[in-house]
């Protein structure tokens, strides 16, 4: 998947094509937990092929529209103006075509749609190079709470655990977080670590499934595919259609 890292002012951030289960968040949502984590979003339009550009905001919880959010939001646009994505509808288009993954299959028309990712927000941009109507829509949501919709959607636990192979210590992994935290194990003596993940795991209701796809997310990332486990077989096996990330660690 294509991937651009852009630093604007003090705020970096990264855009990606968003995975077609992710485009409901390119638009208006009836979900009221969706509603609730949407800061707003930005309607926006070029003039003509080579601008001006005009735009209209739309709140939709103004408890999430900080200060901090509407310097990091301003600066993210200034740099997907620089960048040209948002600069002109002949640029947006141009810019368009590089991210084949990005487009929308089921619109009638060209429409692409892109995550953008902050520390503390996510962003789903949309973008329509078509004259005649709006060319863009750019929503805004708190990382956390979409984090949590989308940890519901999944079915996954907030919490989960498994064993760190290099080591045969006990972990716990939270969802919507890398790496692991260390488990205390003091209480059971003697017991394989693989018995009391299989136990914890257990007696708090969590599968095989879950568990597969809570250490996937914890170590590739909670977009890719393998931190869904409507991805996996019944029996645990993952669906082998999608390139696995490179893996990283980081010990709590």
């Amino acid at each position: 998947m294509d991937k651009l890292t852009l630093t604007t002012r003090e705020t970096k951030f990264t855009l990606v094509p968003a995975p077609e289960e992710e485009h409901q968040y390119c638009f208006a949502h009836d979900n009221p937990l969706v509603q609730q984590a949407c800061v707003g979003y930005l309607r926006g339009y070029f003039g003509d092929t080579e601008g001006p550009y005009h735009t209209s905001w739309f709140d939709q919880n103004s408890l999430l529209n900080s200060a901090a959010f509407k310097r990091e939001f301003e600066n993210i646009v200034f740099g997907l103006r620089d960048n040209g994505l948002l600069s002109d509808l002949r640029t947006m288009n141009a810019r368009c075509n590089r991210f084949p993954d990005a487009v929308i299959k089921t619109q009638w028309r060209k429409e692409m749609a892109f995550r953008v990712e902050t520390d503390h927000h996510t962003y789903f941009l949309r973008c329509i190079p078509s004259k005649g109507d709006y060319n863009f829509y750019f929503f805004c949501y708190d990382k956390r709470a979409l984090m949590e919709v989308l940890r519901k959607q999944k079915g996954l636990p907030l919490v989960c655990w498994s064993r760190l192979k290099s080591t045969d210590e006990v972990i716990a992994l939270k969802y919507g977080e890398s790496g692991y935290y260390k488990w205390e194990t003091s209480g059971y003596d003697g017991v394989p670590s693989e018995e009391i993940v299989d136990y914890l795991n257990e007696t708090s209701g969590i599968t095989k499934v879950q568990a597969a796809a809570m250490e996937a997310g914890s170590m590739f990332g909670w977009h890719c595919p393998a931190s869904d486990p409507r991805n996996y077989e019944p029996d645990g096996r993952f669906r082998k259609d999608a390139a696995q990330p490179v893996k990283t660690e980081e010990v709590r």
